[in-house]
């Protein structure tokens, strides 16, 4: 049998077992058989020609609001790539539409790359893992960073990152229902794509470099290990990392920006020009975007920048509790983590920030020097 048409056909076999896993529940977890370290599951799935003709994009046209975009593919995810755990079959099929829908952008599979990592590389992380994460029932034994590069005409890197996999409740609370991971992070994830869409008719003077991290929500693995595998130089030409993480999460749009120095949130050029950038936004949109500075230390894939000394801008959507505390909202890690609920409940409210979001992100890439 011809190598392309047996991976192909492998390929389409671990889908299909993934989604009838999913849609059994609980009844199959007895039945799976134990992941063998020593088979690479990731042979020949990557391979550019396996991808065959480009579909059409979602539509876009420059003229569209921004975040009208994203509330699509928020709604995307949500609906046909909920559950998607770390170290999933799930995952790996989310990571193969970001690859899809990157090259119907119109994007070369050159500039495109997947980073895949062994379930070993756990150990990089120093978040304490949550029991038993690893016991869903699609388990694999590789995750993956898909990452996307566009030149600029500059050396300078802006890193623009967000997890697409979603914490797993199955094998604490033996809960099978599907968790669409709406706001976590399916909204992060959503403000990437509509960006880099964006960014195919603006023209960006830094180089650009989108990062769908895997695995973060059992311990910002992806993230760790990206950081790890750059270069000297790479890390040398990094202006700053930005983190889209939980975006539609209550009423307030939260941004961090700063540095890690002795544990400190500490203020250098970039994170001033970043706070200037966000009170334009109030005065020229009347969008209020609210500082807090000790947010780059939250737990999200921002943090293993931090810790290895790059700057951070970190963008939340929180709300706030009785005793006028930042938090998020209960839903989330649920299966109540549900853009259609989210509409329901809050009316507009994920419209609002997604298009605050995304004009703040543009404006960072478009204005930061």
């Amino acid at each position: 049998m011809d190598s392309k048409i047996f991976t192909k056909i492998m390929i389409f076999a671990i889908l299909l077992i993934s989604f009838l896993l999913i849609s059994c529940g609980s009844d199959n977890v007895d039945l799976l058989p134990e992941v063998d370290d020593d088979v690479d599951l990731e042979i020949n799935i990557w391979d550019a020609s396996l991808f065959g003709d480009v579909r059409e994009p979602f539509y876009f046209s420059l003229d569209m609001p921004h975040g009208e975009l994203g509330m699509r593919y928020i709604k995307y995810l949500n609906d046909n790539f909920y559950t998607r755990s770390s170290f999933s079959y799930r995952e790996l099929s989310t990571a193969v539409w970001l690859v899809e829908e990157l090259l119907a952008m119109g994007y070369a599979w050159d500039n495109i790359q997947v980073q895949t990592f062994h379930q070993a590389a756990i150990s990089l992380s120093p978040i304490p893992l949550v029991p038993h994460m690893l016991q869903f029932p699609d388990v694999r034994g590789y995750s993956q960073n898909v990452i996307l590069t566009v030149p600029g005409q500059s050396e300078g890197i802006i890193i623009i990152g967000a997890h697409y996999d979603t914490f797993d409740t199955f094998a604490i609370f033996q809960e099978d229902r599907p968790k669409p991971g709406g706001s976590d992070n399916a909204s992060g994830v959503a403000l990437l794509l509509e960006n880099a869409r964006r960014m195919r008719y603006l023209e960006n003077y830094h180089t650009l470099v989108y990062v769908f991290f895997g695995a973060e929500e059992i311990g910002l693995v992806g993230a760790y290990y990206f950081v790890e595998s750059l270069t000297d130089e790479q890390r040398e030409n990094i202006l700053f990392m930005f983190n889209a993480d939980i975006l539609i999460s209550g009423p307030y749009m939260i941004y961090a920006a700063g540095f890690d120095y002795e544990g400190t949130a500490e203020a250098n050029d970039i994170s001033r020009q970043a706070d200037e950038i966000a009170q334009s936004m109030y005065a020229l949109h009347g969008i209020e975007l609210i500082p807090r500075p000790q947010g780059i230390f939250r737990g999200s894939d921002q943090l293993a920048f931090v810790e290895a000394g790059f700057t951070v801008v970190d963008t939340m959507g929180l709300d706030i509790d009785d005793a006028g505390r930042f938090g998020l909202r209960s839903e989330i890690h649920t299966p109540l983590d549900c853009i259609h609920l989210i509409r329901e409940n809050w009316p507009g409210e994920a419209e609002r920030k997604m298009h605050g979001f995304s004009l703040f992100l543009e404006k960072l890439i478009l204005n930061m020097r």
